[in-house]
C-alpha cells in the first residue's frame, strides 16, 4: 500500500437508531423526568456512504503509522490519512492502540488540535483515521530559523498550552508534548499533533487519582516510547503519570525556545535517556541562570521541570495564565515607553492613517505650529500643507500606502500666524493596520541658510 496510490476502502457498517435517546437541557440543567422517559423519536435510518481517500503523497513515518497528503472524493478537499504500518497489521496490541488514538482525537474538538473526520478499515484490513490537513512548520523549525521573535514565539507556545488544557480536562493526557509536535500554519493558526501515545483517564488510569501507568508505554524490548529530550522523569521510569507529565513537556518546550536546546542534551540517544531518568536538569537550570532573560520566564520554566509533578504548575492552564500576565506587563511597558517618547521627544513624532488625518501627535506639533491638538486631529493633515506642496505630499503618501517607507521627504506646514516651516520627514507604514509612524524636523532654518 506503501508504494502505490489507490483509494481506501471504509468498512464502517450502517448506523442504526436502535440506541438512540433524547437528551435535552433546559438553563444547564438536567432534563425533567417526563422528558427522560420519552419514546426515542422517529428518525430516518442513517445509510453509510462509502468514502474513498485517494492517495497522493506520503507525508510522515512514525514507529506506528504513516501519514499521507490524500484527496477525499466525497467532499472533493485535502486530507490527512494516517495507516497503521503493514508490519503492524498482525500485532492486535498495536491495531487496538492504533484505533485508540482515531478515538481519542475525535473525542477532542478544540481549534488547536487536529479534527479527525473518519475512521475505518483498508482492503488489506488495516485501520486508517482521515483528519485535517495541517500545512506550515513545526515550532521547533520556526524557532532555529528565527524567522519569528521570541515574542511571537511565547504567543504561539501559549495557544499550545490552551489546547492541552482542554485535552487534559476531557481527561486525556498527550505524553509526547515536544516543538516537533507543535505545527505553525501559513495564517498563524497553531495545532498540537500526533497523539499517538496519548492515554485517557478511565482506561488504564487510577480511577481516584487520574493517574496513568507509564508502563504501559514499554514496547517489547521494554524500552520507553517518546521522546526522551523532553520526558518526565516519571515517564522515563515507567511510573505513575498524570497531566503533570505534560506540564514537564511544556517547560521542555519553554527551556528550548529560550536558551535553543532542550532540557536533556547529550551526545547519544542512551545517555539522554539516562539524563531523563535521573531528573538531571541542573545544566538546562544554568543555562536559564545565565540568559538575560525576564526572571519571570525562567522561574515559570523551571517550575514546569521540577523533578517532583507536586512542585510544578498544577494545569497548562496556569502556565497558559502567566506566560499572558507577562504579555501584558511586556505591552504596558512598551505603552509607558511609547507615552514618554511621544511626551519627551525633540522631534514632531505622529501616528497618522493612511486615509490623511493624523491619529496621534505628540506636544511639539503644537509647539511649533501653533495649532491646538484638536485641530490638527479633526482636520486632514494636507490642508495645513502649503498649496505647492501638496501634489509631492498625496505622492508621498502612496508610497506609504504600497507599503514602501519615505526618507527625508520635505513639504511646508503652515502656521497658526500664517507663516511656513518646512519639515522634513522620515516615515513607515503598516499597511495592515492602515497606520503610518512618521518622525519630522523643523529644518526651516536650514533650508533658509542652502538658499
Amino acid at each position: 500500500m506503501s508504494g502505490e496510490q489507490r483509494p481506501i476502502e471504509d468498512l464502517e457498517a450502517p448506523l442504526g437508531t436502535k440506541n438512540l435517546t433524547a437528551t435535552v437541557a433546559l438553563n444547564g440543567e438536567d432534563p425533567p423526568a417526563a422528558l427522560e422517559s420519552r419514546e426515542p423519536p422517529q428518525v430516518p435510518e442513517f445509510v453509510a456512504t462509502s468514502t474513498a481517500y485517494e492517495l497522493r503523497a506520503e507525508l510522515a513515518v512514525g514507529g506506528m503509522g504513516v501519514v499521507y497528503w490524500a484527496w477525499d472524493q466525497l467532499l472533493r478537499r485535502d486530507v490527512a490519512v494516517k495507516l497503521l504500518r503493514p508490519e503492524h497489521r498482525s500485532q492486535q496490541e498495536l491495531v487496538d492502540r492504533f484505533i485508540s488514538e482515531s478515538q481519542i482525537m475525535s473525542r477532542l474538538q478544540h481549534p488547536g488540535i487536529p479534527p479527525v473526520f473518519g475512521c475505518g478499515f483498508c482492503s488489506d484490513g488495516r485501520p486508517y483515521y482521515a483528519m485535517k490537513l495541517v500545512k506550515g512548520v513545526t515550532l521547533r523549525e520556526l524557532s532555529k530559523s528565527q524567522q519569528r521573535s521570541r515574542a511571537g514565539l511565547l504567543i504561539a507556545f501559549t495557544q499550545v498550552c490552551q489546547a492541552l488544557d482542554y485535552a487534559h480536562s476531557q481527561g486525556v493526557t498527550h505524553l509526547d508534548v515536544k516543538p516537533n509536535n507543535v505545527m505553525i500554519g501559513a495564517f498563524g493558526e497553531v495545532n498540537l499533533m500526533d497523539w499517538g501515545l496519548a492515554r485517557c483517564q478511565g482506561r488504564s488510569a487510577d480511577a481516584e487519582t487520574g493517574t496513568l501507568d507509564a508502563s504501559s508505554l514499554l514496547d517489547t524490548s521494554d524500552s520507553i516510547r517518546g521522546t526522551p529530550a523532553y520526558m518526565s522523569p516519571e515517564q522515563a521510569r515507567g511510573g505513575r503519570v498524570d497531566s503533570r507529565a505534560d506540564i514537564f513537556g511544556l517547560g521542555a518546550i519553554l527551556c528550548e525556545l529560550l536558551t535553543g536546546l532542550p532540557p536533556y542534551d547529550g551526545t547519544s540517544a542512551r545517555q539522554v535517556f539516562r539524563l531523563a531518568l535521573k531528573a538531571r536538569t541542573g545544566a538546562a537550570f544554568r543555562r536559564l541562570e545565565n540568559a538575560t532573560l525576564d526572571p519571570r520566564l525562567i522561574r515559570l520554566t523551571m517550575r514546569c521541570l521540577a523533578a517532583s509533578p507536586d512542585d510544578r504548575p498544577s494545569t497548562a492552564g496556569e502556565v497558559a495564565r502567566e506566560l499572558s500576565v507577562y504579555q501584558e506587563a511586556l505591552l504596558s511597558r512598551a505603552e509607558d515607553d511609547m507615552q514618554r517618547f511621544f511626551e519627551l521627544s525633540l522631534d514632531l513624532f505622529c501616528i497618522a492613517g493612511i486615509d490623511g488625518y493624523f491619529r496621534r501627535v505628540n506636544p511639539n506639533f503644537s509647539r511649533v505650529l501653533g495649532h491646538r491638538d484638536e485641530d490638527l486631529l479633526s482636520r486632514p493633515f494636507v490642508d495645513f500643507v502649503h498649496e505647492d506642496d501638496r501634489e509631492g505630499t498625496f505622492r508621498a503618501m502612496n508610497t506609504l500606502a504600497r507599503g514602501e517607507p519615505v526618507v527625508r521627504f520635505r513639504n511646508r506646514y503652515q502656521t497658526a500666524d500664517g507663516r511656513y516651516v518646512t519639515f522634513e520627514w522620515t516615515a513607515k507604514s503598516f499597511v495592515g493596520e492602515e497606520l503610518v509612524f512618521a518622525v519630522a524636523r523643523d529644518v526651516t532654518d536650514r533650508e533658509a541658510e542652502s538658499v
